[in-house]
């Protein structure tokens, strides 16, 4: 049964960790061939004593560990292996990187012995035949320089290990014994015999380049970026970068960038849980190569895992602010790898101040998938820098590059002279337009934080002087839609007109006001008429000629004329006057709503609403709706009306007053009514909520929106507002569908049941 290509099959990829450098405390060679180990026949320091437990499962051999790892006092570099049937005795070396303690539970291999060499070889390519990937722990100890400076040092060198210097070899003698690379010999083997193999080395000391170009791995970890970065040795990886760069791009490609790994503090140790810590992730995230997570990274987890744990030993919960800002930030990066991943057309700059030297701290780099680009920059330093980013760094570039003349950032983004271009920070969520020209001959200006980040794509091009003002206007500013502040400009005029139209809801007690006297009413008519006409005219620039203008003027004053008609109107007084809207007053009591028209915010609204209205007639979609309802909320918030009542009177214009569910008179049509209530924007406003496996809404809410609907359906009755038989109907509907609340206890499905029938 052929478990690698089963697996491939069904998209699925063996993974195996190896180590081999050394094997077990206890394994099959340490019984059939212990001349293999690294040893001595002495112990190396005269204190060792071995007293502890045999932790041998052969009982031709005993294997001990010296007793200072028992009681915590001492990790001695070698073990001892008894042959119980000839009383031989051997001190085995513990595997060891020469960097922290022996690792007591291993045991050293001798690769200066060929019958090693080939034996492990044999091992790797035995795996290689059921997995897809083969990962090699702590690989960099086998690289031969590494390996000599270890085991056996040249004279008068000293020694990382312990009573080494003493076995240590010259340059010559160790050549003739370890001729060839071990990494090289297993790269063409694996080549030749498993070809379908991915090879990826954990190689520290800043070898990650050695591995992949001279030994040939496929892949290698990149511990440059965790610690370089993490001790913010920005300019020592700047050069790391470039070196790559000048060497051969590919590199990058075979880098494997982690911000942890087993054997290092988690990631929320190294880097926090703050904007440097996201910094570097969103490096990680975009960088060519392979983005590695850490176990409980994105968690926040703090503990660092020793292989030999069976279970954490902190109790320790997730960090969901962590988690989600993870899922917002940095998510979105991983989804967009297509750009990232590659070579060809990744870009590496100079950040350059304002006084011309360059901001060492300052990561930017451009990629893209054919026209798709995208520009990242990071600040890896707590102070604030700005600046300019135009050239790439100075590298050697082949002649096909020379050639494109791709050295500057424009040509990379692949700008032309002419225009604005406009682009967008994914991580703000906010657009910038920016001159060609300016692109071209300066570069792209930047202002970063301390450890914040810019993520800028979807540059497009566009033309026309409308752009231009559009630029000057912004100087700079980015804004959330690019395409609503070119409406605001453009709209300049017309808005003036509409916050002039809007300007008598500042009056306080505008309602009592308005209607005082037939004189004052029929000024102020007269003032928002001749504001209409400047409206008009304005629009008239935008839109072209308006072949009824003046009919549309007089629609808009007929919409502002309703409202007196409608307060003063005798058919509102008949409906409150009579049984039928003593009923409706019972069900949908104006005592307790937040704003009616007894009172001033409910006659500003209104007033907004009719005047919103009025804007409308005759323009047709060619201004934007939304601008309107946000400039009436904006006047209503800072005229002093409650913060609430205006989101929901902002609500009501966006989703009832100015939609088909007036005309349409929902309220009489249940099947309506019902798709109303059911749309996600509408059970918002109704507060709905989930508890104990019903979805409930909120009465105060639902009552405004039932008074609002009949007051809009008056409104449709047209000026003379008299109490028609569909004015009764709807107004019968809405006590129906008010009492249907209240007997449903404000259960939304309950209530959908009771409309419908």
């Amino acid at each position: 049964w052929n478990l690698k290509d089963r697996a491939q099959r069904c998209g699925i990829r063996l993974a195996v960790d190896m180590v081999p450098n050394h094997t077990g405390l206890y394994s099959r060679w340490i019984v059939e061939h212990p001349d293999w180990f690294i040893q001595t026949t002495q112990p190396p320091f005269p204190g060792y004593a071995f007293n502890g437990p045999d932790l041998s499962e052969d009982p031709g051999i005993g294997l001990f560990i010296e007793d200072g790892y028992w009681n915590r006092r001492d990790a001695a570099v070698v073990f001892k292996r008894l042959d119980k049937r000839s009383g031989e005795v051997r001190y085995i070396y513990h595997g060891n990187d020469g960097t922290h303690l022996p690792w007591n539970d291993t045991a050293q291999l001798n690769f200066l012995l060929p019958a090693v060499r080939e034996a492990v070889l044999e091992q790797i390519l035995n795996v290689a035949r059921y997995s897809s990937i083969i990962r090699f722990d702590a690989a960099m100890t086998l690289a031969k320089r590494h390996y000599q400076r270890l085991w056996f040092p040249e004279p008068g060198s000293g020694g990382d290990i312990p009573s080494r210097a003493g076995q240590g070899l010259s340059r010559q003698e160790f050549e003739r014994a370890f001729p060839a690379e071990f990494w090289r010999t297993v790269v063409d083997r694996i080549a030749a015999e498993a070809p379908q193999t991915l090879l990826l080395a954990e190689a520290f000391w800043l070898m990650e380049g050695f591995f992949v170009r001279t030994l040939g791995m496929h892949r290698v970890y990149n511990s440059a970026f965790m610690n370089m970065l993490k001790k913010e040795e920005n300019s020592n990886y700047r050069t790391v970068i470039r070196n790559v760069l000048e060497c051969n791009p590919e590199i990058l490609k075979r880098f494997v960038n982690f911000l942890s790994n087993p054997d290092e503090e988690p990631a929320a140790s190294h880097f926090g849980r703050g904007d440097k810590y996201f910094g570097v992730c969103a490096m990680m995230a975009t960088l060519p190569g392979l983005p590695l997570f850490g176990h409980g990274q994105l968690e926040g987890f703090g503990e660092k895992y020793g292989m030999e744990y069976g279970r954490s030993y902190q109790n320790e919960s997730e960090d969901y602010g962590l988690m989600e800002r993870h899922q917002r930030e940095i998510f979105p990066l991983l989804k967009k790898r297509y750009l990232f991943s590659g070579v060809d057309q990744f870009a590496f700059y100079d950040a350059v101040s304002e006084q011309g030297h360059i901001h060492s701290d300052i990561f930017a780099y451009s990629n893209g998938q054919g026209q798709e680009q995208a520009l990242f920059i990071y600040n890896n330093r707590f102070q604030s820098v700005t600046g300019w980013i135009k050239d790439t760094v100075k590298q050697r570039r082949d002649e096909n590059e020379k050639q494109a003349g791709k050295s500057s950032l424009a040509q990379r983004l692949q700008l032309t002279p002419g225009g604005w271009y406009i682009f967008r920070d994914e991580v703000l969520g906010r657009e910038y337009i920016k001159p060609a020209g300016e692109l071209l001959e300066k570069g792209l200006y930047f202002s970063l934080n301390g450890y914040q980040y810019n993520l800028l794509s979807s540059f497009r091009k566009v033309e026309g002087e409308e752009y231009g003002n559009l630029c000057r206007h912004l100087s700079g500013r980015g804004v959330p839609d690019m395409g609503r502040a070119w409406w605001e400009v453009k709209l300049a005029g017309v808005l003036i007109e509409v916050t002039e139209l809007f300007r008598p809801l500042a009056t306080a007690d505008f309602g009592r006001e308005y209607l005082a006297t037939p004189e004052k009413q029929a000024g102020l008519e007269q003032q928002q008429s001749t504001t209409l006409k400047r409206y008009f005219s304005e629009a008239e620039k935008i839109i072209g000629p308006l072949s009824a203008a003046e009919d549309a003027i007089r629609q808009a004053e007929k919409q502002l004329g309703l409202i007196s008609r409608l307060v003063n109107g005798t058919g509102l007084k008949s409906i409150r006057a009579s049984r039928l809207g003593q009923k409706y007053l019972k069900t949908v009591p104006e005592a307790e709503l937040p704003f009616t028209l007894r009172d001033d915010a409910g006659f500003k609204f209104l007033y907004a609403f009719l005047l919103q209205k009025a804007l409308r007639q005759g323009l047709g979609d060619a201004v934007s709706n939304g601008l309107f309802g946000e400039k009436a909320a904006e006047a209503l918030r800072a005229r002093g009306v409650v913060r609430y009542v205006s989101d929901q009177m902002r609500w009501l214009w966006e989703n009832l007053v100015s939609s088909e569910a007036a005309r349409d008179s929902m309220l009489e049509d249940g099947g309506k009514f019902r798709e109303f209530l059911n749309r996600p924007q509408v059970q918002e406003f109704l507060g709905c909520n989930w508890h104990q496996g019903i979805l409930w809404f909120n009465r105060e809410t639902f009552l405004t929106l039932l008074y609002w609907q009949t007051v809009v359906s008056l409104l449709e009755e047209g000026p003379g507002i008299k109490a028609s038989k569909r004015l009764l109907r709807i107004v019968n509907s809405a006590v129906r569908h008010a009492r249907a609340a209240e007997e449903s206890g404000y259960d939304h499905g309950r209530f959908m049941e009771l409309i419908g029938q």
